[in-house]
């Protein structure tokens, strides 16, 4: 289950990443900027780490690259989710 909830940020928070996403034709390449400053934000709370129609941003240091997925991709260190234009923190991928 998830919902979303009002935390306030101790310190801004810096989400700054590239994503490379591969089609049949082409490579994209996305630079992602966030700044969150230290004020209140709706943020979605994982209670569980599947957020239905949710879109998982995950982030694989062994490749050193992020794929956009519809659920946390093997090899996953961190993740955040976006759904619905609202973002959850960063979270450690549990195994």
């Amino acid at each position: 289950m998830w919902h979303i909830d009002e935390r306030k940020t101790k310190e801004p928070l810096l989400y700054n990443f590239t994503a490379y996403v591969e089609t049949k034709d082409k490579i994209y390449r996305f630079e992602f900027r966030f700044n969150i400053t230290a004020k209140y934000y709706p943020f979605i709370e994982l209670w569980h780490t599947y957020v239905p129609n949710a879109t998982y941003y995950c982030y694989i240091p062994l490749e050193n690259k992020v794929v956009i997925s519809d659920h946390i991709v093997e090899g996953t260190k961190y993740f955040f989710v976006e759904k619905d234009g609202f973002l959850s923190s960063i979270v450690e991928a549990r195994r």
